[in-house]
């Protein structure tokens, strides 16, 4: 790993890997065998902000070249603080992985998912904030109130509010050119909800007939669910949320069929269509804003997909440091399963999980010494399946410095 950048378990939460994780002696925080462990995670510890705030020295350094506002003006007023697993973690270091092309988003989405409005704890038996600081249900299980965090923000700075439900439900979702059929998330007994503002912090969501289990369906990895991420890639269009301030400008309600057409076109698409469902997605263009911990700086549709940290993320560790601690995330392009192994059992990578293959297990250990890594096996319910994440079991990890 570049910059002798250690990998420990911490405070950020991400979705859980496959069965399989391979990683390299120099991310290893922990010492002994790790084959088989008990299932760890970050706990909330709250909303409060702590008086003093800290941040990475590569934001630092563009605050002081007035290219960034101060750190106080870009977490919120009420961010998630996270309780680290094991210790407060030191920023620094790039995380490398093995990808195999623009269909692998998912190896992306896995690391950015805490975009989700609501999660579940490290257990996977009890539901927790994510993105949206609550979320609460009327007695009758009709209507959702879901309270954002005042002073949320965008990648880019603009303010994260209640219009940014509203655009994604009416200019999006209810557009039949962008989504031709409607999803059973939105429909309890087919009877199609709404989503209605309260105020800029305070969104709702209606139904005619009592809906009990869509407080799983936004924690859990579903349509409605899966956040921005997950759900606004490779053609979807779905998640609950979208940038209002920034994809309107490619929508004929907001000027003429004929201005977005010709916008499109500029850019290399067909029409308006086309474009939208590449230009909504993360991984595919850099000038999206989210509100992910990484924000795609080289799409992934290039040999290389690479992401940065998002300088206004809205999770903070105890000890006010703002997340995520690692400066970037770099996958690399394997078309070809095998070399992905191979690459990971000499130590290319730092931590990889997906496309590892659990049937090479006894020549992964074998070659442990040789390709300086350590192997552990996911404890997660799905920890054998190799192709897909856990939405639902969340694990933790950090970065640390082991320089001398």
């Amino acid at each position: 790993m570049q910059g002798r950048r250690g990998f420990v378990r911490g405070a950020l939460a991400l979705p859980a890997g496959a069965g399989l994780v391979v990683q390299s002696a120099h991310a290893q925080g922990v010492a002994g065998s790790n084959l088989v462990g008990r299932m760890e995670g970050a706990t909330i510890a709250g909303a409060t902000r702590p008086a003093k705030l800290s941040e990475a020295p590569q934001l630092a350094q563009l605050v002081r070249e007035g290219k960034l506002p101060p750190v106080e003006q870009r977490v919120p007023e009420e961010p998630m603080v996270l309780k680290p697993v094991r210790a407060v973690g030191r920023y620094g270091g790039t995380w490398r992985r093995g990808f195999t092309g623009p269909g692998d988003v998912e190896n992306g989405n896995r690391i950015n998912a805490s975009d989700k409005l609501l999660f579940w704890d490290p257990t996977g038996t009890q539901i927790v904030p994510s993105a949206a600081k609550s979320v609460t249900v009327s007695d009758d299980g009709k209507v959702y109130t879901v309270t954002l965090r005042k002073g949320m923000k965008w990648s880019d700075g603009a303010p994260f509010t209640a219009d940014d439900f509203v655009f994604w439900f009416e200019d999006l979702y209810n557009d039949k050119n962008i989504v031709p059929t409607p999803i059973a998330d939105m429909a309890p007994e087919g009877k199609p909800g709404r989503v209605v503002k309260v105020d800029e912090t305070t969104v709702q969501f209606q139904f005619d007939v009592p809906y009990y289990l869509f407080m799983d369906m936004l924690a859990g990895d579903t349509l409605i669910g899966g956040g921005q991420s997950v759900r606004q890639a490779q053609g979807s269009t779905f998640g609950a949320y979208s940038p209002k301030h920034y994809l309107k400008q490619f929508l004929p309600k907001y000027s003429s069929e004929e201005q977005v057409n010709r916008i499109a076109r500029e850019r290399g698409f067909e029409n308006w269509v086309r474009a939208i469902h590449v230009l909504k997605d993360w991984s595919m263009n850099p000038d999206l804003p989210t509100i992910g911990p990484w924000r795609t700086v080289r799409p992934v549709n290039t040999p290389t997909w690479v992401m940065e940290r998002n300088p206004f993320y809205w999770a903070i560790d105890t000890e006010g440091n703002q997340l995520p601690y690692l400066d970037q995330i770099v996958m690399t392009l394997a078309e070809d399963l095998e070399v992905l192994n191979l690459r990971a059992m000499s130590g290319q990578y730092d931590v990889q999980e997906r496309h590892i293959d659990l049937g090479k297990l006894p020549v992964i250990l074998q070659n442990q010494s040789r390709g300086n890594y350590s192997v552990h096996l996911d404890l997660a319910f799905n920890g054998s399946d190799r192709s897909r994440a856990a939405a639902t079991i969340p694990c933790t990890w950090t970065w640390r410095s082991t320089a001398a």
